[in-house]
């Protein structure tokens, strides 16, 4: 019983409103602690912001030759030797972007659907010789379709004019300029904005001194025209009027 005394005077049981103020005090200050974090979250992430957006389209151009319309048109009974058929051709640019051009030939040989019974075999069938090898085809730039005649000199700058002899050939050929890619001698260009516009003039001629194995026969004369943009295509020549 002392004992428990002596116990009870060094280390007194401690009253129990003490108990309840240390819990009270602990509570507040979980709830502070609770409330900074609050705080601190807000600060980090409720942040004032903006956000613009434009835009802007891009368009390309076009490169888009057209030609006019060609026929060539034979002389009454058809060429004999030393005649020259012309026929003058229209080349448009009609899409936005400067073009540089040239000019392929392929020559073919065909049938005539009317026989002749006065060529060299005498019993209405074609003669037996190769009319390509006998032809001579020209292209070259005019100033416009009333100057592209018969008379018409050919030039000799092969930047305006091209010229082949004998047109026996297997595959389309370059004859005004090339195909090749960058500019090329003999190469044309016309400006973009779908106004412009050349004329060429196309000529046949056949050899004088042809003989009777030509009578009667066909070849068939075709023009391919490669075009590509000037801009951004290596150096460019100066354009062809």
């Amino acid at each position: 019983m002392v004992d428990d005394l002596l116990q009870e005077m060094i280390d007194p049981t401690p009253p129990r409103t003490d108990v309840s103020r240390w819990r009270r005090l602990g509570a507040t200050a979980a709830i502070f602690a609770l409330a900074g974090i609050g705080i601190t979250s807000l600060t980090t992430n409720a942040l004032f912001t903006d956000r613009e957006t434009t835009a802007g389209d891009l368009l390309t151009g076009t490169v888009d030759l057209s030609l006019g319309s060609f026929t060539l048109t034979m002389p009454n009974g058809g060429m004999a030797p030393g005649d020259v058929v012309v026929q003058p051709l229209t080349v448009n640019n009609t899409g936005s972007l400067a073009l540089r051009y040239a000019v392929s030939f392929l020559a073919t040989q065909g049938t005539s659907a009317t026989p002749d019974p006065t060529n060299s075999a005498g019993t209405g069938t074609p003669g037996t010789g190769d009319l390509r090898t006998v032809l001579t085809l020209s292209v070259f730039h005019v100033a416009d379709a009333a100057s592209c005649t018969q008379t018409t000199a050919v030039p000799t700058d092969a930047s305006v004019a091209g010229t082949r002899q004998n047109l026996a050939v297997s595959d389309y050929t370059p004859i005004l300029g090339s195909p090749e890619v960058g500019p090329q001698t003999g190469d044309s260009e016309i400006l973009g904005g779908g106004t412009g516009t050349q004329t060429l003039c196309v000529r046949l001629s056949m050899d004088p001194t042809s003989t009777n194995d030509f009578q009667n026969t066909v070849a068939n004369v075709s023009l391919r025209f490669d075009a590509e943009q000037v801009v951004n295509n290596t150096a460019s020549p100066t354009a062809t009027p």
